[in-house]
Order: C-alpha cells, then structure tokens, then sequence
C-alpha cells in the first residue's frame, strides 16, 4: 500500500515530535511513504521518505493571522489534486485535506477561543464557518492525544457546523529512558518547549525571581523568536539559564538532573515535554486547565497545578520537597506514555478504517 504523510517542519514543536512517533508505528505498514510538506522543511528530521512533495507553506512565529490565513487557503487548492491509497494528516488545521486519519493538536479556531474552549472573537469564527474553510472534515477521521483535546476540537468543529465520522484518542508516545536514578536529582527547576511567546516563558522569570532554586529554560528557537529569546535573556535574574536548541544529548541530561518541571502556557492541549518530564521521575507545575493538567498530571494526581501564577513559587517548594516515594509513583505512571501502547492504538484504528 501507498501512504501519503502531510506535516509542516518550518519549525519544530510537539506536534512535529508526534508526526516522527506516528511515522514510526506505521512506516512497516505501507510499501512506499510520501511527504507533503512546506516549501523549505528546514526541521525536517531524517526520517525516510520515498518522495518529497514540496507544497508552498511558509510559517514565522511573527506572521500575523491573516496572512497565514491566505496561505492555508493557497494550499487547499493544491492538495486537492493529490490523492493516494492511504493519507495521513497531521496539521489538518493548516493543511486542509480530507486525509483517511487527521491528527488534530488543538482547536480549530485556537485563536478565537479562550483557554476553557469558549469563543472570545465571534466574528472571524462566523467568517471561517460562512467560507466553509472546513468542511471537508464533514465524516472525516480523526485521532487526538487525550481528553482535553478531544473536548477542543469537538466543541471547535460543532461550533463550525462540522460533524467528524470519529475521534479518536491515541495518547501521549514517550521513547522511555533507562537508568533514570531519581536520587540523583539536582535542585533544578526546568522549563522546556518552544521559546516562544505564546510560552508565556516571562511567567518563569518571575517565579525564578521569587524562588531560591535554579530555574533553566530550553527548547527551540524557530523563525520569528530570536527577538522573545533576546528578551527573557535580558531580563532572567541570575538563577535562571536559558539553553536555545539543545541537542537531543543536552536535552536528555537537563531532564535527568531536574526535580521540577513548570509548564507556563495556560491554553496547552497536549503537552508532549509534561509527558516526558514525568518520564524522567520530574514533578510537574502545570496550570489547571488543558492537557497537561487533565491527561497528564491528572487533575493532581501526578503534579501539582495553579490558578495564578502567583501561586508558583509555593508550588515549586512543595514539589522540591515530595519524598522519594511520591516521586517514584509519579516516575512509575510514566507507562501510560508508552510507545508500544500508542502503536498499538493507532494501528488499531488504522486497522478498523481501512
């Protein structure tokens, strides 16, 4: 069988990191992979594809909606020419395609709702529902990573007068670590994603500011973040150090000597790094709404969570001083995020549609 995958990699995120565990559990299922994807890919990882289709998707963490709007539309014209056996679509926000499964990260009007999935900006949601941007997915496929984002992009499609065939939800992939030694955790506190606004990284600063312990920020910088870098790098007070695109080595020695983990940004519906912090025996601070909060710290279950941000600092205390024992059960439910359990669920839904 022939398979199509579509994915952006003008940037690298969760959702590029779920498109690379997606592309692993189902590579052995198809004779020949195709990628359609933007016109530069410079994130692309080196995965094996044996045709590369290059649409004409540009994307900078500066440009403002409307110009992103123009594009998606651009590219719906040309993807409406492609067809193959089986197709996979993990931005099905951005690159409107009808595929056989459509992975949705978030909302389908992500900008216009509030964190809670309420409309704060009806007009430009009644402009996408009355130009029908959306609604090849009338009947369409879709898979999510848990229940919150389930809720999202259900409540988002109803909302545009779409009715999807199925939702699925496939959980959070974690490539788990070996030899994690949770009494070797250093006073650390650890930030890690995009560095990026929409982060609300600044959040970390001031809790950093309000602690005694060490607070280290990482993660990628993509096209358009360099000024946001240069910011919190000017104002971090002296506890703080901030890492931009570390190697998969850095990253795996930051997330072995780190006890806390924050997560600043309220409107998360995955939160692929919560999931693998907890994977390293991590305590995560994580707000209470989204997925991180629902899915992963399982509303307290697995972490702590705050309704202000003020509320950080104390938290960040009571997690430094969790026992052993409290840190090895969190550490131990980190087989939720099994790989072989996401492979098996999607070839599982892959199995029943085809």
């Amino acid at each position: 069988m022939k398979a199509l995958f579509i994915e952006e990699f003008t940037r690298l995120g969760g959702g590029q990191v779920m498109f690379v565990n997606v592309y692993k559990a189902l590579k052995d299922r198809f004779n020949t992979i195709s990628l359609y994807t933007d016109r530069y890919h410079p994130k692309l990882p080196p995965l094996h594809f044996d045709k590369i289709i290059e649409g004409s998707f540009t994307y900078s963490e500066k440009d403002p909606l409307y110009k992103i709007g123009i594009r998606i539309i651009k590219e719906k014209r040309k993807l409406s020419r492609i067809k193959e056996e089986f197709t996979f679509n993990n931005h099905p926000n951005v690159f409107i395609y009808n595929a056989t499964i459509n992975f949705a990260h978030e909302s389908f009007i992500a900008p216009f709702m509030d964190d809670y999935g309420n409309i704060k900006k009806k007009i430009p949601v009644y402009l996408v529902k009355f130009l029908r941007l959306y609604k090849v997915y009338d009947g369409a496929n879709m898979i999510v990573i848990g229940k919150n984002a389930k809720n999202m992009v259900s409540k988002s499609l109803s909302l545009l007068g779409i009715k999807p065939k199925r939702i699925d939800i496939v959980g959070l992939p974690m490539e788990m670590s070996s030899n994690v030694n949770l009494k070797e955790k250093e006073e650390i506190v650890l930030i890690f994603g995009r560095i990026n606004k929409e982060k609300r990284l600044e959040i970390g600063l001031e809790a950093a500011r309000k602690s005694k312990f060490q607070f280290i920020i990482a993660g990628a910088v993509n096209k358009g973040d360099k000024d946001y870098l240069k910011f919190l790098e000017s104002h971090a007070p002296p506890n703080v150090k901030i890492i931009p695109n570390p190697t998969e080595e850095e990253k795996d020695v930051l997330f072995r000597k780190a006890s806390v983990f924050l997560q600043t940004k309220l409107k998360e519906h995955g939160g692929i790094a919560v999931a693998e912090a907890i994977s390293y025996g991590l305590v995560p601070v994580v707000p209470k709404v989204g997925g991180p909060w629902i899915d992963i710290a399982m509303e307290g279950k697995y972490g702590l969570g705050y309704s202000r941000p003020e509320e950080i600092p104390e938290l960040i205390n009571q997690a430094m001083s969790f026992s052993l024992e409290a840190r090895k059960e969190i550490f131990e439910s980190r087989e939720r995020f099994s790989f072989s359990k996401f492979k098996e669920n999607i070839n599982k839904i892959v199995d029943e549609i085809v």
